[in-house]
């Protein structure tokens, strides 16, 4: 899981960038961990949810427990002011998803709509809904 995490702030355009070999891609941190072959296959094998107790019309049930921790979390750390803001956004999705969605007023147009509840004044995440 750390090497995974540890891919995220990088950016690289594709996975196969991350054991590259040219020196201006390199990022030997990987090479040294694992193979890509073995990285693919525990990726490809990693599981967060059990698929025969998914629930009818959920579309995000194998994350569900996932985001239900992380709304936990956030209502409960942080006490409100007065002013808060509900925002309309957008969390960024280049792939093929069923639910993606469209919209014009953002900067990144495409992605999965979710509803923020904000404090207005340090812009901390108070819940969400996806």
């Amino acid at each position: 899981f750390g090497s995974y995490d540890a891919h995220v702030p990088l950016q690289k355009n594709t996975m196969k960038q991350y054991w590259s070999t040219d020196p201006l891609l390199q990022t030997p941190i990987f090479s040294t961990l694992f193979s890509q072959d073995g990285f693919l296959l525990i990726l490809r094998m990693l599981h967060l949810d059990d698929n025969s107790l998914s629930e009818g019309g959920d579309k995000l049930y194998k994350i569900r427990t996932v985001i239900e921790t992380i709304r936990r979390k956030c209502s409960s750390n942080f006490s409100p002011e007065k002013s808060l803001v509900i925002d309309e956004s957008l969390i960024l999705w280049k792939g093929r998803l069923e639910f993606k969605q469209y919209i014009p007023s953002k900067r990144k147009r495409f992605g999965i709509k979710s509803f923020v509840l904000c404090d207005s004044n340090s812009g901390i995440v108070l819940d969400f809904l996806v």
